[in-house]
């Protein structure tokens, strides 16, 4: 049977980071749909550049050529270093261009990056708990086969190259891993890891894992995964979905790491406590609720593109990271003026101006489109839970709470904006998941009526609330207030970021946890509103369970409905019909309050060069790329 090309249909849909410190503004707009031409597989250097939202239909774009980097003409040529050279080569080579244009410039290497997280970093498996700090550690030796590029494109990571067939027996996703790869224990990744990875993936993926599930030729990912040796492998499906490529690739939520298939036979079901990986840092130790260490691999073999978000060229100048937990917001900002530390992951907006006396000594970036600041219920107690009652208080908290109020704390005005939409405002989905009459109610007397007719009783109403997340934080107390204001008994539970995470699995001792969203919301089928869980299953009740379905809960099988019908959705327009039809859902019974969207404030030491080069990746921090400027810095041996 002849065999056709799908191709991608290129669409962006997040914004870039507008970057304060140089006055610029650059934003990513989303290109049209466009029509899906027939021809032969063929393959593309750098992999497929996929869109960051495709449609159902995949395929592959053009050619996409690897540029050659800024060259001194007068020293060797800079490609010698773009064929298989790991870092070691880099070092132990002639010097090549200059320190400020060319990437592979030797004399980049060296020193410590001292940086402080957002808030307690509770674990470093971004699989199985896809948190947003742990994720700012652990991109830094996980790799993925494929990453997004800073126009939402995507490209090769551990794959080098793929195409993508259908015929008569359905769609075909073949792969190449690159050559150079290896583990940080001196094995290589194979196709065996990668298999093993992608089952680990699909068995706790609740975003894209289903859609993907049902596809699999045979029903099992044993029956779809054809290894053809180490370095090929096919994923068989029963017919074609853009889903497969933009989960292998996804910038948030469940992170899709290729681990070595012995970890993953370890930790199937477990969070991770190996990381043996193959990225540009190798990971050396971690001291929970303290700090974690990684040097770089110096046998690590980068690829040749041009550095660009997640994706191209990632290089690991600094010779160790090193993240250092400082619970105390002030704390961390005098830290960072005084050089004690390097760099702040994101800081309550409290300290902009702090930030901009100090312009001398530190750089600020501002994270565009940011993130909504949202609390979630505990949808496994019966006050809060998938019950006509627990629908009823969850209606009644929304409709008494002022985000305007809540925003407040978010810091001066131009660090945050209200926003009516479930997935954020100046993005594809904005319109599609509006409602503007049930946000920002601020209506007290709604509440009180929900409240009655809910039949509560004054029950004690726990909010969840992690003091060291300096962006999270500012929830709790003005919440508290609010709900109290509506006659209800609200209490404020305090504990750290990672107390709270290992609360969400429990049913008992709160209602209410403080939260963020970013990249969660960047497509429907990762948005936390319209998640689902298949009720005939999970028979253990956890307290952040998406709508149930398959047991009666009408929200739950309508939305799981729903969800299928997007995974099957030929183009753009589809899409926003579906996504509408499942955020109207969420509006009428939310599993999930949003107050607006905030900008997310970072702040380094200014010597730090190159920070803007990966842009930042909303809610989590990459440090790849960046270098000392001064060469006494990069002359520092970790200790």
């Amino acid at each position: 049977m002849k065999k056709k090309l799908l191709w991608l249909v290129p669409l962006t849909i997040i914004g870039s980071l507008l970057l304060v410190a140089c006055g610029s503004d650059d934003e990513e707009v989303a290109a049209p749909a466009a029509p899906a031409p027939q021809g032969k597989s063929e393959p593309v250097a750098g992999g497929v550049a996929t869109a960051v939202v495709p449609t159902a239909a995949p395929a592959a774009a053009a050619p996409t050529a690897r540029p050659a980097p800024k060259q001194d003409k007068s020293a060797p040529s800079a490609a010698m270093y773009q064929d298989g050279s790991s870092i070691a080569d880099i070092l132990a080579g002639p010097a090549i261009g200059d320190i400020d244009s060319e990437k592979f410039n030797k004399d980049r290497f060296g020193g410590t990056l001292r940086w402080v997280p957002q808030g307690n970093v509770p674990n470093l498996d971004g699989m199985l708990s896809g948190t947003a700090v742990g994720r700012g550690v652990s991109w830094h030796f996980w790799e993925s086969l494929a990453q997004w590029d800073g126009s939402g494109a995507l490209k090769g990571d551990l794959a080098d190259v793929w195409t993508i067939a259908e015929d008569s027996d359905g769609a075909h996703y073949s792969f190449t891993l690159r050559d150079g790869r290896s583990w940080h224990d001196g094995g290589q990744p194979t196709s065996e890891d990668v298999k093993a990875s992608f089952a680990r993936y699909l068995g706790k993926d609740g975003s894209f894992g289903p859609s993907i599930n049902d596809r699999l030729k045979g029903g099992t990912v044993d029956t779809a995964f054809e290894i053809v040796n180490d370095d090929q492998f096919i994923i068989h499906l029963t017919e074609p979905t853009g889903l497969l490529l933009m989960a292998l690739g996804y910038v948030g939520g469940t992170q899709p790491q290729i681990m070595p298939k012995a970890t993953v036979d370890k930790y199937m079901t477990e969070l991770a406590q190996e990381f043996n990986a193959s990225g540009p840092y190798k990971f050396i130790s971690w001291d929970q609720g303290n700090d974690v260490v990684l040097d770089r691999y110096d046998a690590y073999v980068p690829r040749a593109e041009t550095p660009s978000y997640r994706a191209g060229a990632k290089l690991g100048y600094f010779a160790r990271l090193h993240t250092i937990e400082i619970p105390d917001q002030e704390t961390r900002v005098a830290a960072l003026i005084t050089g004690e530390v390097d760099s702040l992951d994101v800081i309550s907006g409290d300290f902009y101006e702090e930030a901009m006396k100090h312009q001398d000594k530190i750089g600020i970036h501002v994270g565009n489109p940011g993130a909504q600041p949202d609390i979630g219920f505990n949808t496994g107690s019966p006050l809060t839970g998938f019950t006509d009652q627990g629908r009823l208080m969850r209606r009644a908290i929304r409709a008494a709470i002022d985000a305007e109020e809540v925003m407040k704390g978010y810091g001066e005005k131009s660090l945050w904006t209200l926003c009516p939409s479930l997935q954020h405002c100046g993005v594809a989905w904005e319109e599609a998941s509006k409602n503007e009459e049930l946000y920002n109610q601020n209506d007290a007397a709604k509440a009180k009526a929900l409240l009655e007719e809910a039949g509560y009783n004054g029950e004690e109403i726990i909010i969840l609330d992690p003091t060291d997340f300096p962006t999270i934080h500012p929830q709790a107390p003005v919440l508290l207030e609010q709900l109290k204001a509506v006659g209800i008994n609200a209490k404020i539970y305090a504990t750290d970021w990672s107390g709270q995470i290992g609360m969400l699995s429990k049913a008992e001792g709160w209602h209410i946890f403080t939260n963020w969203n970013s990249s969660n919301l960047y497509h429907p089928l990762v948005a936390t509103h319209y998640r689902t869980t298949d009720g005939t299953t999970n028979t253990e009740t956890l307290g952040v369970a998406g709508y149930p379905y398959g047991v009666g809960y009408d929200t739950g099988d309508k939305m799981h409905q729903l969800r299928k019908d997007f995974a099957n959705a030929k183009n753009r327009a589809e899409e926003l019909v579906i996504t509408k039809a499942m955020a109207d859902l969420a509006w009428a019974d939310p599993r999930r309050v949003h107050f607006g969207q905030f900008f997310q404030l970072r702040l380094h030491n200014k010597n730090v060069r190159d920070s803007d080069v990966r842009g930042h990746p909303v809610g989590s921090p990459l440090y790849l790329n960046q270098w000392w400027g001064d060469a006494s810095k990069r002359a520092e041996v970790p200790k």
